[in-house]
């Protein structure tokens, strides 16, 4: 009998707890497309207080917009990204790794002369950071969330960039990192500059593309988002990031009416300036504060 109470008891404190504390509170996550320009600066904040950035935008603009997204005091970069070293993606990142700590890093493999690429590397070496070269098939867990990588699908420290042309794609674009993210059950695609090339790469492989937020491949280029590309991520949410009257025409009109047609939402950081979406607890996304 006594037995038999103890077990209600605990049964009834579980319960207490499930009830105070309700599903998927430990597994929030923040998305948030930072206004750097015209490049890519991405923060995911976890309700456990681990901050992921992904790429840094053409220069130190990044900072100021950390500095406003992380609580005050908070110096500490618990995964940085680099998905491939484009200038837009890589500069920005320099500025971080001086002002920032940086607790481990994962990054395209690809061999690349390119001044701020080369000096992060430095930085990086003198302070000790890990730096992990991605391959699909690694998975990463940073505190509520979790990390995919679906691309590149090989080691690329040996691969001979020839011709390579940051305005259509390919060479340099497709050795970005894409990545899926899953956070208390909603998912998101982060795209970097890859083209549809590697998007239907991904596809033929078996990857499950699914996922309720876009981070919409190369700033909305038209060699990116295929429509076989949106139909498999079937997602809600589109987020372009962007700088105003950029030269690259980003992001192109055929693309935005791809992603019209798939019916997504589209937010774009040269009209909003920060985008922010929250994981709301029932597999998608919501309107953050940004």
């Amino acid at each position: 009998m006594r037995k038999k109470l103890l077990l209600l008891s605990a049964a009834a404190v579980l319960l207490a707890v499930v009830w105070i504390y309700p599903r998927g509170v430990y597994q929030a996550c923040t998305f948030t497309a930072l206004d750097v320009g015209q490049g890519d600066a991405i923060l995911i904040q976890t309700s456990d207080h681990q901050d992921i950035l992904i790429d840094g935008g053409p220069d130190d603009t990044v900072v100021d917009r950390l500095s406003q997204a992380l609580p005050a005091g908070d110096r500490d970069i618990e995964l940085m990204v680099l998905t491939h070293p484009h200038a837009d993606h890589v500069n920005g990142l320099v500025a971080v790794a001086e002002r920032f700590t940086v607790r481990r890093v994962l990054a395209t493999s690809l061999p690349y002369q390119q001044r701020a690429y080369e000096t992060w590397h430095a930085l990086l070496g003198e302070q000790h950071v890990p730096v992990t070269n991605a391959l699909a098939g690694q998975r990463y867990v940073v505190g509520a969330a979790t990390f995919d990588v679906l691309w590149p699908a090989q080691d690329l420290t040996k691969k001979n960039i020839v011709g390579d042309n940051a305005a259509e794609g390919g060479g340099v674009n497709d050795a970005s990192v894409v990545l899926k993210l899953s956070c208390g059950g909603s998912s998101a695609m982060l795209m970097g500059d890859a083209s549809s090339d590697i998007e239907d790469r991904i596809l033929d492989g078996g990857a499950d593309v699914r996922a309720g937020l876009l981070k919409v491949g190369h700033h909305g280029s038209r060699f990116s988002s295929s429509v076989r590309w949106l139909q498999a991520v079937n997602a809600t949410w589109a987020v372009i990031s962007v700088g105003a009257g950029n030269r690259y025409y980003h992001p192109h009109p055929t693309a935005l009416l791809r992603l019209k047609q798939a019916g997504l939402t589209i937010w774009r950081t040269d009209e909003r300036g920060d985008v922010q979406l929250k994981t709301d607890g029932h597999g998608g996304w919501e309107k953050g504060g940004g």
